[in-house]
């Protein structure tokens, strides 16, 4: 069956954020007096863990309030001045437009900072549902996350693509029964295994059109 539905994740999927969260944490290290990580394990962690533990598992229980306090801040008042889309994303969005695959956001970014940016971009016009962290008791990957996007119709698996960066990207993926794409440019993706993985935002166009022709 042709695929008709995408669920996109949005850091280091459709939007080069990696370099802003890489620059918020560099900020909240410095405050606290810490060393700074690497842009690839911040990668990591941000695909990995979900927005409501990721303070914890980075900086610890005894100071991941302050640090997130430190970090949102910084993210406030820079994320949308640093805001870029990778290259090929648009595109993405307009061909699925053009032939009537609806897309979907799933991601650990808080929705008022989500909104904020997806707005700037101009993309409202080509999502379908948009579902961010804090708007449940859980986040993504939890399967009351990933249940909640499509509320009780979930779209038959084999119609589906995941497209994002991280393990938590495959792990709904799985949720769901249907194909996971990982995007990783910089060949540094060490999370389970996809299905497919893209080096640039473009060869997506050419899978979906190769999925649609078996």
């Amino acid at each position: 069956m042709p695929i008709k539905h995408i669920v996109f994740d949005w850091d280091g999927t459709l939007a080069d954020t990696i370099p802003t969260l890489k620059s918020a944490y560099d900020a909240t290290f410095a405050v606290l007096g810490l060393p700074p990580m690497t842009y690839d394990q911040i990668k990591e962690a941000a695909g990995k863990y979900s927005n409501r533990n990721i303070f914890q598992n980075v900086f610890g229980e005894n100071i991941a309030d302050e640090a997130k306090e430190v970090f949102y801040r910084f993210i406030k008042d820079n994320h949308l001045r640093l805001l870029s889309p990778f290259a090929g994303a648009e595109d993405i969005l307009r061909f699925c437009r053009d032939r009537k695959i609806s897309c979907h956001i799933l991601t650990n970014k808080n929705r008022p900072y989500l909104d904020a940016e997806i707005s700037q971009l101009g993309w409202n016009i080509y999502f379908d549902r948009i579902l961010g962290a804090g708007e449940l008791e859980h986040d993504k990957p939890h399967d009351d996350a990933c249940s909640a996007l499509f509320k009780t119709r979930q779209p038959p698996a084999e119609e589906m693509l995941v497209l994002g960066d991280g393990a938590a990207d495959v792990a709904m993926a799985r949720f769901w029964g249907c194909p996971a794409v990982i995007f990783d440019s910089r060949r540094t993706y060490t999370g389970p295994a996809a299905d497919y993985t893209i080096r640039a935002l473009p060869e997506f166009i050419n899978l979906i059109e190769s999925l649609n022709h078996e």
